[in-house]
């Protein structure tokens, strides 16, 4: 099946007395274009892992978004489905971030395979107002990090 914008059938053939060969599923041909994005195969914990390599090296409001985000994924077997899927979508979203953000370091984060990148992606075009939102608490971290930092200076 290395051709996917062509439609497969699975065959199976059952050999007794006759052999007869029938189809019993066709696997659909993917839009090389469009492909889908399932937040819930995602694997929460590698993710939340995926965070916290990159808030490493990271600093300043980025690294405080990324820790935010990342603090929302509750670890266990006790987890919601939904929570999980909820966190998948602000994780891809803050890591597409970074990446527009970061440097170098932040796509090393991601590896060679560029297993994450193309989920990022998927992830950037299909939820602009995550996108959005995170870019907005980002400047207002921002902001608070430029103050903070002048009224640190300003006491020594």
């Amino acid at each position: 099946m290395a051709d996917r914008t062509e439609q497969h059938c699975f065959k199976v053939w059952i050999k007794d007395d006759r052999v007869d060969g029938r189809v019993i599923a066709i696997v659909s041909a993917k839009d090389k274009e469009r492909p889908l994005l399932n937040l819930a195969g995602i694997s929460a914990p590698r993710l939340a892992s995926v965070l916290t390599r990159l808030s490493r090296v990271t600093h300043g409001p980025l690294h405080l978004l990324i820790k935010e985000v990342r603090q929302k994924h509750s670890g266990g077997r006790s987890a919601r489905r939904a929570k999980s899927v909820e966190f998948a979508k602000q994780a891809l979203c803050v890591i597409a971030l970074s990446l527009e953000l970061g440097g170098e370091e932040q796509s090393e984060i991601l590896g060679p395979k560029n297993r994450w990148t193309a989920k990022v992606r998927l992830a950037r075009d299909k939820f602009p107002e995550v996108i959005s939102q995170l870019q907005n608490h980002y400047e207002e971290l921002k902001t608070g990090h430029i103050h903070w930092a002048r009224r640190v200076r300003d006491e020594r």
